[in-house]
């Protein structure tokens, strides 16, 4: 096969882009330059105007591409990578993965040191599986997110020089606001407004219209239930029950409210999608009722198991009683053509906790890719800086979100290279305690609130007792750590001693369970992992706080 010469020795291929390229393939080409300086030492010759024979040419031709996808043309000696919006960079960063670039984290890049450079010269044409890929594990920021290819942030942007994103106005949670509700003691949790009032119809599309002119780059405005528990419900008037009773769910009345707001504000901006929730008590889909086509229904997986794939376990964790997540995923493909998935990552109940999810993420975004899911938010960590492999959480949950229908063999090579890169030569201790990990807690169910770490790996047939198993796991834990650690530079080790957390509250966990009535060996235990929770500048240890919770004492 013909190959393309990106680098041979201290020859760089150049880089050009047309006259009137736009400010993102700019940018592109900047970024590739600076990559392949850094990679040779050597500048790197940078055209604009008419495509350099033997060079990287940048957004040339005209492509029927949309906006996240990119291809890449090899023809009279030079390569094009062309595309959407955004898809020109988006070549450029998958040109320099293929060269053996990594960005694992916003700062920890992997640099290749070869010194000839080189892809096979074939074709290729790339487009994302999902329209919306979007994360909030802390480590997704606004330069590591065009590198992995996310198209969507939550509290900031991308610029508009690396093509912008996807955004919402008003994420969730957002009918109180729209409906102008009064709030009791500042929440408007589990009460929801009357859909069936035309008052509360005019006043929410009034809002609406409001935040689309207000915010004319948001291509998605949410009108979303206030958020509920398993006892919250919607508004139960006879209207509104009449409308819930002929589809058989709750979602009869809140579909038809937002089909309504879709139809008022459609026509005057088209481009403009209404999104909703199917939560909770709205989660079962109608039994007629089809979503309109700029009605977007984000289906949330809140209370699953996250142990095991959704589409191999339908055990509800928490309040759901209609059915597994499977089942109701497919039953929505017939009511909705633009499903997007709320998905859940991490221990809500305790952020820096182990959380043994890594064998059912591949596995899940494959499944909702192949049920026609359009968009997928991966809810992780944003609150707090995550000890819990948040760095490698948020590498694979964006190289899966591009490309869900990875084999479990290149899954495996993302997890290698990223421990490899983020920890060092010490990585690979690291490596056989995370397939430990999930070993340990292949036969148990859990879900995204659990406050005790060691009810993951307690032998329940013990009465009470702790198992080996639980002592044994936090001996192997410590030991990988240690042998990680020999191996280590400065902020390897600093990267280290953050994920190792992990162990420190599970052992203070274990602690807890052994000591009866002798609460010196916790509190002593306690008071290091707080002194360790403050040198490490972690902000919030559970969803919305700062302590662990549901334990005493309260070692903050």
């Amino acid at each position: 096969m013909e190959k393309f010469m990106v680098r041979d020795g201290m020859k760089i291929a150049p880089v050009s882009i047309c006259s009137n390229a736009t400010q993102t393939v700019h940018t592109a080409a900047e970024e590739l330059c600076r990559y392949l300086s850094l990679q040779s030492g050597a500048k790197v010759e940078f055209f604009v105007g008419e495509a350099i024979k033997g060079g990287i040419c940048l957004g040339y031709n005209k492509t029927d591409l949309e906006d996240d996808g990119f291809s890449f043309t090899f023809t009279g000696g030079s390569m094009f990578i062309d595309g959407g919006k955004r898809g020109v960079i988006y070549g450029v960063f998958e040109l320099l993965e293929k060269l053996g670039f990594r960005f694992f984290t916003a700062e920890c890049e992997l640099i290749p040191k070869e010194t000839e450079l080189f892809l096979v010269a074939e074709n290729l044409r790339k487009t994302p599986v999902f329209e919306y890929r979007c994360t909030n594990w802390r480590g997704m920021t606004a330069e590591l997110a065009p590198k992995l290819k996310i198209n969507a942030l939550l509290g900031g942007s991308i610029s508009a020089e690396f093509g912008g994103d996807i955004h919402y106005n008003g994420f969730v949670h957002t009918i109180g606001t729209l409906a102008e509700m009064e709030t009791e003691n500042g929440e408007y949790t589990d009460r929801q407004p009357c859909l069936s009032d035309e008052a509360v119809f005019e006043t929410v599309v009034k809002n609406v219209r409001k935040r689309i002119a207000d915010d004319p780059t948001a291509s998605i405005v949410s009108v979303s239930q206030n958020d509920s528990h398993e006892w919250g419900r919607g508004c139960n008037c006879p209207e509104c029950q009449k409308a819930d009773d002929a589809e058989g769910t709750p979602m009869g009345s809140l579909l038809k409210f937002v089909n309504k707001v879709a139809n008022n504000v459609g026509k005057d901006y088209p481009d403009v999608a209404i999104d909703t929730l199917a939560y909770r008590y709205t989660r079962k889909a109608p039994m007629s009722a089809v979503a309109e086509k700029n009605v977007i229904v984000r289906l949330c997986s809140i209370e699953c198991c996250f142990s095991h794939p959704i589409d191999e376990c339908d055990r509800a964790i928490y309040d759901v009683k209609d059915g597994g997540f499977a089942d109701t995923l497919k039953k929505w493909k017939e009511h909705c053509n633009r499903i997007y998935i709320w998905d859940y990552t991490t221990n809500f109940q305790s952020y820096h906790t182990v959380f043994p999810n890594f064998g059912v993420l591949r596995k899940n975004l494959r499944f909702f890719a192949e049920n026609n899911v359009k968009g997928v938010f991966e809810q992780g960590d944003a609150e707090t800086i995550n000890g819990e492999f948040g760095e490698l959480r948020t590498y694979l949950l964006a190289k899966l979100l591009w490309d869900p229908y990875m084999t479990e063999e290149e899954y495996q090579r993302h997890i290698e290279e990223f421990i490899a890169g983020y920890y060092g030569k010490g990585g690979k201790y690291i490596s056989e305690f995370l397939k430990y990990m999930q070993t340990c807690a292949k036969n148990v169910h859990f879900g995204i609130y659990y406050a005790d770490p060691t009810e993951l790996f307690v032998d329940q047939n013990t009465d009470g007792g702790i198992a080996e198993k639980a002592e044994e796991f936090l001996r192997v834990g410590r030991q990988a750590f240690a042998c990680a650690k020999e191996f280590a530079d400065e902020k390897q080790k600093a990267r280290l001693e953050q994920s190792e957390l992990q162990l420190d509250i599970y052992e203070w966990f274990l602690i807890a369970r052994k000591a009866g009535e002798d609460k010196s060996a916790i509190e002593n235990c306690g008071k290091k992992i707080w002194n360790k929770v403050l040198s490490l500048g972690i902000s919030a240890m559970h969803e919305g706080g700062s302590h662990l919770r549901n334990i005493e004492p309260d070692f903050g």
